[in-house]
């Protein structure tokens, strides 16, 4: 039998020992990704809220936390610690629904005979997930955590950022909003945004995945921007004509990069009140 494409893909992946960079090429589609007995999907438009309220179990503060004893455990050894040690279940409870989001289970379905078919059970004491039978520790979590939110265009918190540079980021946000009075629309109205920017029926754009539709609406930005920006070109000075960016550039940044940008950005901002 003839192999389709993701097929292929899938097996070029497990032959060449789970590849890292091959990750991207099943981002790029939104294909499911395969993780051992699991098949971990990205997740679309129409789940984002309920998405969203579930995936903030996998962006607590860890290392940062000020606990020495969570410094030290894997994070799902501490999400057990806050389930157990701290009285905090709903950790537990908020990752038990976002596996069932990615994997597209249900909670539990029976098969023909009346026998449970799926289920996640968390074994605190051993620091283990029980996914449909199959078990899963610290180290499997830790892959199935970073696919989740890489898949899902969700930037992993990066806890080796010094807290200063990361309060001169927030800082600078902060005053660029007051600076400019300008509210982010709701998602709702980003939604709006593509369909109206776009051929995407409404109902389209809501099957969409997460990551190809914020991927979607950071470019239509970029190209209005730059649209706009053209037009104002001739009458900028030669400084602001050279800011002007296209919108094939890649202006991509990490925290850490936007957070060293913003500490220099806040100091001479500092001096110049100062000044």
């Amino acid at each position: 039998m003839e192999l389709n494409n993701y097929d292929k893909i899938v097996e070029l992946y497990h032959r060449m020992n789970d590849n890292e960079e091959l990750l991207k090429v099943f981002y790029a589609n939104d294909y499911p990704v395969p993780y051992k007995s699991l098949t971990l999907y990205p997740v679309q438009v129409d789940l984002y809220y309920y998405f969203h309220l579930f995936v903030q179990c996998l962006l607590l503060p860890h290392k940062t936390s000020g606990d020495i004893k969570a410094i030290s455990l894997p994070y799902l050894k501490y999400l057990y610690y806050l389930a157990t040690d701290k009285e905090q279940p709903e950790a537990i409870a908020s990752l038990g629904e976002l596996l069932l989001i990615v994997l597209r289970k249900p909670k539990t379905y029976k098969d023909e005979n009346g026998d449970e078919k799926f289920s996640i059970s968390f074994e605190l004491d051993k620091g283990i997930i029980d996914i449909g039978g199959d078990k899963f520790d610290s180290k499997d979590f830790d892959i199935i955590k970073k696919i989740i939110l890489e898949q899902n265009a969700i930037e992993e918190p990066d806890e080796t950022i010094p807290p200063e540079l990361l309060k001169a980021y927030k800082e600078l946000e902060e005053y660029k909003l007051k600076q400019s009075k300008v509210k982010m629309c709701s998602f709702e109205d980003q939604i709006n945004v593509i369909v109206a920017r776009s051929s995407y029926r409404r109902d389209e754009v809501m099957r969409m995945t997460i990551r190809s539709f914020s991927r979607l609406l950071d470019r239509t930005d970029k190209i209005m921007a730059y649209e706009i920006n053209s037009l104002l070109k001739p009458y900028m000075d030669k400084k602001d004509q050279e800011n002007v960016q296209h919108y094939m550039a890649d202006t991509s940044k990490t925290l850490k990069e936007k957070c060293n940008e913003a500490f220099t950005d806040m100091d001479s901002l500092h001096k110049k009140v100062e000044g």
